[in-house]
């Protein structure tokens, strides 16, 4: 039984000694390591980040607790909002700490030490969080229209809206072009033709620029509309003249 007592006593007593000996290093942490967007940069506490959000953030670092003996340090992990409301913890973890904002604002990360479980000083980092926003389709009042090309019997020249095209009937005339909606979509191209003599006009609900022949069946002058349409939305048209002799 006495030998058990003083087992458990010497137990006891290096406990104690490590954990009298294992206190905070106002110097503990070391340089971290920031990852973002591929690039790589030693930061020190207190550094401030701009940062996009739904973006992956990596910080990797380490504290050395003073000691005389060796101890444990263990980390915990704490993310603010601009109001001070915690919206991310993590009680216990080994770096490196990883993460991504959801929405945009201002936030700070607190990265707590513990040295045999005493609470040293954190070391913290400023967000600045954007977050792009989403692109709508809509029409493109500038360099909207890309390489227009009129191509008569193979023939290609340069062509813009407003120009008028003499054709000889029977010669094959098409367009080659695109236009680009305001936006990450796709525009639509209705056409119509009209025949400034008669009236009648034709309509297309859907055309592509290709250069592929458009049909001018008889002579006369003709008014060939190009409407571009972005997510539902008709844009100004392109108009050009054509002349058939």
């Amino acid at each position: 039984m006495k030998k058990l007592f003083l087992i458990l006593s010497t137990l006891f007593l290096i406990q104690f000694v490590q954990a009298q000996s294992c206190k905070c290093n106002p110097n503990g942490f070391n340089p971290f390591t920031y990852s973002y967007q591929g690039e790589t940069s030693t930061v020190r506490t207190l550094n401030q980040f701009n940062v996009k959000c739904k973006t992956p953030i990596k910080l990797d670092g380490g504290y050395k607790c003073n000691y005389t003996t060796v101890c444990d340090v263990k980390f915990k992990a704490v993310v603010k909002n601009s109001a001070g409301v915690i919206i991310s913890t993590i009680p216990s973890f080994n770096f490196p700490w990883e993460y991504q904002f959801d929405a945009a604002g201002s936030y700070t990360l607190e990265i707590t030490p513990y040295c045999a479980g005493k609470t040293c000083p954190p070391a913290k980092f400023y967000f600045t969080v954007s977050c792009d926003a989403p692109q709508t389709c809509k029409c493109n009042p500038k360099n909207s229209w890309n390489m227009l090309t009129s191509v008569i019997d193979g023939e290609k020249n340069e062509l813009k809206c407003g120009d008028t095209v003499k054709i000889k009937n029977g010669q094959k005339f098409g367009i080659t072009g695109a236009y680009k909606c305001k936006g990450n979509c796709n525009a639509i191209l209705k056409g119509s033709v009209v025949n400034e003599d008669t009236g009648d006009t034709q309509n297309f609900e859907s055309i592509t620029l290709d250069g592929h022949p458009l049909d001018f069946l008889q002579p006369g002058k003709y008014k060939l509309i190009i409407t571009p349409v972005c997510n539902d939305s008709a844009c100004e048209p392109c108009i050009f003249y054509v002349t058939v002799y």
